[in-house]
């Protein structure tokens, strides 16, 4: 007679081998077919966030806000005509009301010489192309924006604005597209940007007003000019890829399946962006979608095929 170590030591040994049996003759699931070349996505390296201070430079601000709206004109996201440029005088702003809300001479400064879209998508009142991820400009040509950016939380979905929200030195570019989506804040005074959304804060964070753990000052800054400049090389790499047809819009990057596709194409065939082929990529480029959106479908559907014919 067995030993009880012994005992427990043959057990084992035929639990193993019983495993071993049970996965052998399990069917052996193929690995997907690879993807097509073209739809092989290297991911860029994510652009540090940049906390250093420096001071508020309303030139370089207004050069590098101009500069993105002439590169989404460029890549044919924009509609060249609807963008409204200052005039070197600024633009006509009401001047009046922004004063009544309390805003600061510098933001009213910065207000007056940014540009604008007035671009209705399909003829709506406010759908307009964003023009930074999931948010679109204020458009501070209009008394209704001036008054709902002092209060982007609540914005055009609410009758509640309150007016004084946003401090004085700080300005609201832009408004999500959805409450839950994140908006931008610039702070003149500290030349930051806020992006700010639903996040929640560590514990042992230091909130700015630990009062109110939700309001927008408690989020973390990054430094405006790195930001804003950042986002405009992304633009010009095609690692975020504006596209629009008809009423859709989006800005397409590494997480998206089409995106690596679209930009090979922009570069190899449009020349993007040195000898850009602007004319020929607005003919082409809803046919191009099309194209490279069903060979994706075809990979798609050839992957669930074979997946389900060896699970049969």
């Amino acid at each position: 007679m067995l030993e009880s170590p012994e005992l427990i030591f043959a057990l084992s040994l035929c639990i193993i081998a019983s495993i071993a049996i049970y996965l052998v003759q399990l069917p052996v699931i193929p690995e997907p077919p690879p993807r097509p070349s073209r739809f092989v996505i290297p991911r860029p390296p994510t652009p540090p966030i940049d906390t250093s201070s420096t001071p508020y430079d309303e030139e370089l601000t207004v050069a590098l806000l101009t500069e993105l709206y002439n590169l989404l004109i460029k890549i044919g996201y924009l509609p060249s005509d609807s963008v409204i440029f200052p005039p070197s005088t600024g633009h006509k702003i009401n001047i009046t009301l922004c004063e009544a809300l309390n805003i600061d001479p510098a933001v009213i400064s910065l207000m007056k010489r940014i540009p604008y879209t007035d671009h209705r998508v399909n003829d709506s009142e406010k759908l307009e192309y964003p023009v930074f991820q999931g948010a679109w400009m204020y458009n501070f040509l209009r008394d209704e924006d001036i008054e709902q950016s002092r209060d982007p939380e609540r914005g055009s979905w609410s009758d509640e604005v309150r007016r004084g929200y946003i401090l004085p030195h700080d300005l609201a570019l832009t408004e999500a597209e959805d409450p839950d989506l994140e908006w931008l804040v610039l702070d003149t005074n500290e030349n930051t940007i806020r992006r700010v959304g639903n996040v929640a804060h560590d514990e042992d964070e230091v909130l700015e007003r630990p009062d109110e753990p939700n309001h927008y000052r408690n989020t973390s800054t990054e430094n405006a000019a790195s930001f804003l400049g950042t986002y405009v090389e992304r633009i010009k790499s095609l690692d975020l890829l504006p596209f629009a047809h008809d009423s859709w819009q989006e800005f397409l990057d590494c997480d998206d399946a089409l995106h690596y596709p679209l930009k090979n194409i922009l570069i190899e065939e449009y020349g993007w962006e040195d000898q850009f082929r602007k004319e020929d990529w607005l003919r082409d480029k809803a046919s191009v979608w099309k194209k490279v959106q069903s060979e994706h479908e075809a990979w798609e559907n050839r992957v669930d095929d074979e997946f389900h014919n060896t699970t049969k």
